[in-house]
């Protein structure tokens, strides 16, 4: 029995480290990264500006503003999306695995592992970013003056418009380092809701309908941040972003918010492994 379960979860490690090798090395990921990248940089060009013109150096803090923006965050996600557009995986390689394990239960659960595993480097290239977004002015320690004169809006008196909200409660009641962590872990256990909701819809329709569908979600939201019409735009304050908001909540209360989108995960990663066991997710070609 415990030679069973061993070699179960070494087959789920297998094919959730091939899934994760496939995705990452694709070109699409690639292409992305390259996207992704000159997003935030060029949401950071004004920040960079007000530190060059003023000596001023910049902590690499800016991703807790950045996804807790509905507009940013929403095409971080929509990004997240195109880059599982082709899950489930299929191809020769991956029916080789399955073939060699008898439950397709592990091979759901490599899947999902998988997921969690490209959403994981996904968000920890979206720190990377923030970090080489503040270049040539980084500094390590508090918040500095920097982020300081944004949310006092100094900078904006001067001049140097940020196109993300910095409230003042993350940085009177957050340091930098907890907010990144809090930010980058709730915005993780957002991917990995995403991510499974496409899962499901794809694998059922074997198409992409849970691609069109969180497409469409994300690009709505979008729509709602530049949409001149205030009723359309008081529907924000129902965005899926408020759960990564910061500046709603008390560094204490995060664990309450992750355990929200805990809870989604396993509901629907419970749906995905019986919609694989009845056979209504097809994982070979």
């Amino acid at each position: 029995m415990g030679v069973s379960r061993v070699s179960s979860v070494k087959r789920v490690c297998r094919i959730a480290f091939y899934d994760t090798r496939i995705i990452i090395f694709s070109y699409k990921f690639v292409l992305i990264s390259v996207i992704s990248y000159i997003f935030m940089d060029d949401s950071m060009r004004t920040v960079r500006e007000f530190a060059a013109t003023y000596h001023l150096d910049i902590v690499p803090a800016s991703l807790p503003f950045y996804l807790a923006d509905v507009d940013a965050s929403n095409y971080v996600l929509l990004l997240l999306v195109l880059l599982f557009s082709d899950i489930p995986l299929k191809n020769g390689a991956q029916n080789y695995l399955f073939q060699r394990g008898k439950s397709t239960l592990c091979c759901g659960a490599g899947h999902i592992m998988g997921l969690f595993l490209t959403g994981a480097i996904y968000v920890a290239e979206q720190f990377a970013f923030s970090i080489m977004t503040a270049l040539p002015h980084l500094t390590w320690g508090d918040w500095g003056k920097v982020w300081g004169s944004i949310t006092s809006h100094q900078a904006a008196e001067l001049g140097f418009f940020c196109s993300f909200d910095v409230p003042s409660q993350v940085l009177r009641l957050y340091t930098p380092w907890q907010a990144i962590a809090i930010s980058a872990g709730l915005f993780f256990l957002t991917s990995c809701v995403y991510a499974l909701i496409e899962y499901v819809l794809n694998g059922v329709t074997q198409g992409k309908l849970g691609t069109i569908v969180l497409s469409v979600w994300s690009v709505v939201w979008i729509f709602l941040v530049g949409t001149p019409f205030e009723k359309l735009r008081r529907l924000l304050s129902y965005s899926p972003q408020t759960l990564n908001d910061l500046s709603h909540f008390k560094p204490e209360e995060a664990l309450e918010k992750a355990l929200i989108q805990l809870a989604g995960i396993i509901i629907l990663s419970t749906v995905a492994l019986i919609l694989v066991k009845r056979r209504k997710i097809e994982l070979v070609k």
